[in-house]
Order: C-alpha cells, then structure tokens, then sequence
C-alpha cells in the first residue's frame, strides 16, 4: 500500500476502538486479521464497490443522458408532421 506502518497504527486503533473489537492480531512477527478483521474487510470491499459503481452510474447518466422530451408546437404544424410520419 505505499504507507508506512507508523502511520497505520493510530487510525487502526481508533478505528477498533470505535467499533469496540480487535481487527488485527500484533505480534512481533507481525499482524494477521482477526475474524472481526477480515468481516470488517468483506463490508469495506462491498462499500468501495457500492461507490465506484455509483460514480460509474452518474458517469454513465452525464454522458448519455436519457428520458422523455415533451414538445410543444402549434397545432398547424403538427399535422403536417403527422402526415410526413405516416407516410414516409
């Protein structure tokens, strides 16, 4: 992840403190998830997907936009365009 584990530390705990469970086993040989670490993970890949996919969507709205369009045109008009649809 590019960061620094020091710079881990302090948010990880809040964040377990918050929470109120451990997420990570410390130990000198390092850390391993703990069962409430790696549900916490599962609900955070969901999340970040959830996002992306909405950003996708607005995207998605932005470039094409789509819906209804209501025009108004007088009446002596709309014949003639009645006529020009029914017969070519």
């Amino acid at each position: 992840m590019h960061i620094v584990q020091p710079a881990l530390t302090q948010p990880i705990h809040l964040l377990e403190d918050e929470l109120g469970v451990l997420l990570l086993h410390r130990s000198s040989r390092g850390v391993v998830p703990t069962d409430a670490g790696r549900k916490f993970y599962e609900h955070a890949q969901a999340i970040t997907k959830q996002v992306s996919d909405c950003k996708a969507g607005m995207t998605q709205l932005a470039n094409h936009p789509s819906g209804f369009v209501a025009l108004g045109i007088p009446q002596s008009i709309s014949g003639i365009l009645a006529f020009w649809h029914c017969h070519y």
